[in-house]
């Protein structure tokens, strides 16, 4: 499982991370960072609706909880919890609510080059999602308090927020949900790599058994804990190289690794060559 933050990151990192996550189905999709003309979080009330229009934006509305239908070209979509709605230009839209159970939901409208549409159906199930929901409570309170620059922020976000979408929509296999406890050990080996890091450290510091550590770890990420920890270190080392051209002994060390030639037997597993292509 490959994880990004995509703020401060260009459009041809973004490419290049999509395709990795995207795979097949990315072939012909090119993001561009979204121009966001509306975006709400809304607790609707029992008689809210939208007017039948053709919409001439893309519409990403994820459902938090409640029930309702959108109807899309005629054709009618029940939605509830979790799922996902996208509508792109040109198609026509109309919705409502139930009455009984009002949505509750996070709508962006957002413009892009006419030709880019995201891989996602009109209705898609994505459950309830932790990361997803926190992304969007960020993009609100960005889009509320509006602060200098707050457009570019919330550009960013929502980019963030497609891409957490494509991830768990169209890979070929099922995204694991997110575990904080996994996310603590992740943000805790990428501030310390560069020290000797055990199992039993660090399931000391989430407080659980180390084996259990270990087993939750590769159920969330589809790796291990070592395996995460080598990966960390030798992209460290890869961009180090690339800017100071330190030596490869030098390298090594500062990113955790005390024998030279496991490092570099290391570093070509994860970037394809050794340490000593990269200087050329």
């Amino acid at each position: 499982m490959i994880k990004y933050s995509i703020i401060g990151m260009n459009v041809f990192d973004i490419s290049w991370i999509i395709k990795r996550i995207g795979g097949k189905y990315m072939n012909n999709f090119k993001p561009t960072l979204p121009t966001i003309t509306y975006f709400i979080y809304r607790k609707c009330n029992s008689d809210w609706v939208i007017e039948n229009k053709v919409v001439d934006f893309h519409d990403l509305t994820y459902i938090v909880s409640g029930k309702g239908v959108y109807l899309i070209d005629g054709v009618e979509n029940p939605v509830s919890a979790g799922d996902l709605v996208y509508i792109s230009n040109g198609h026509i839209r109309q919705a409502w609510t139930s009455h009984d159970e009002p949505l509750e939901v996070y709508a962006i409208n957002f413009t892009q080059n006419p030709e880019t549409l995201l891989p996602f159906s009109f209705v898609s199930k994505i459950g309830h999602d932790p990361k997803i929901i926190a992304l969007f409570t960020q993009l609100t309170r960005v889009w509320r308090e509006r602060e200098e620059l707050f457009s570019v922020d919330a550009s960013a976000l929502s980019l963030q927020i497609i891409v957490e979408l494509i991830r768990r929509l169209c890979k070929d296999k099922p995204e694991n949900r997110m575990d904080l406890r996994i996310e603590k050990v992740k943000d805790y080996i990428n501030v310390n790599y560069e020290k000797p890091l055990s199992v039993p450290e660090l399931a000391d510091i989430v407080g659980l058994h180390p084996t259990y550590l270990g087993a939750l770890f590769m159920q969330c990420e589809s790796q291990s804990i070592k395996d995460y920890i080598n990966k960390i270190r030798i992209n460290q080392a890869y961009e180090i190289i690339r800017a100071e051209m330190l030596p490869v002994n030098e390298v090594a060390y500062i990113c955790g690794y005390t024998d030279t030639f496991y490092f570099s037997r290391v570093f070509k597993k994860y970037i394809g060559v050794p340490p000593s292509q990269v200087y050329k």
